[in-house]
């Protein structure tokens, strides 16, 4: 008899990194605490498996940030914006106006170039409501000076033009910003 704690750690034996990360943050998503997850991971450590090492390692990252990505493809498309010039890239970042009250949420935003990184997916994006989602996000997000950018799956397959494409992007905007 396993459970989902176990069977991750055990999983990560077997599996590549990327592979048990995507696990992990699909755990977090489904609302898995992470203390439970710690203390299983401890103890299957101690049996010296060493997957259970990388699981400790996923918690240590989370505990960190204090969010997972919001789906698979976002961390794609966070991969892809590995630059010291990015270094404030947050996940799951949510824009509040003067009083607190929430505007809008982005799959990654750099706050100092107030710039929304959307991960441009078809189940996410497309249809009436989620386009009309969007729009309203954009423009509440635009009265406050932010821009919005959009990296779908054809950017992903070419990380280096999306990193040039969202490095321009950033630049313009801190210097328009400074």
């Amino acid at each position: 008899c396993t459970n989902a704690a176990r069977t991750l750690c055990d999983l990560a034996n077997l599996v590549s990194a990327d592979s048990t990360e995507r696990a992990f943050d699909d755990l977090m998503r489904r609302g898995t605490h992470p203390q439970w997850l710690r203390q299983t991971a401890v103890r299957v450590l101690s049996c010296r498996r060493r997957g259970a090492q990388r699981v400790l390692d996923l918690l240590d990252d989370f505990e960190r940030r204090g969010v997972v990505r919001g789906s698979w493809f976002e961390g794609l498309v966070e991969r892809c914006l590995d630059h010291p010039e990015l270094a404030s890239l947050e996940r799951q970042y949510t824009l509040v106006d003067d009083t607190g009250a929430h505007v809008a949420r982005f799959d990654l935003a750099i706050p100092d170039a107030r710039l929304g990184i959307e991960g441009h997916s078809r189940s996410h994006h497309f249809g009436a409501i989620n386009e009309a989602s969007d729009e309203r996000r954009d423009n509440a997000a635009g009265a406050m000076g932010w821009d919005v950018m959009y990296l779908g799956y054809a950017d992903v397959m070419s990380p280096s033009s999306a990193l040039d494409s969202v490095l321009a992007r950033v630049r313009a905007r801190r210097s328009g910003l400074g």
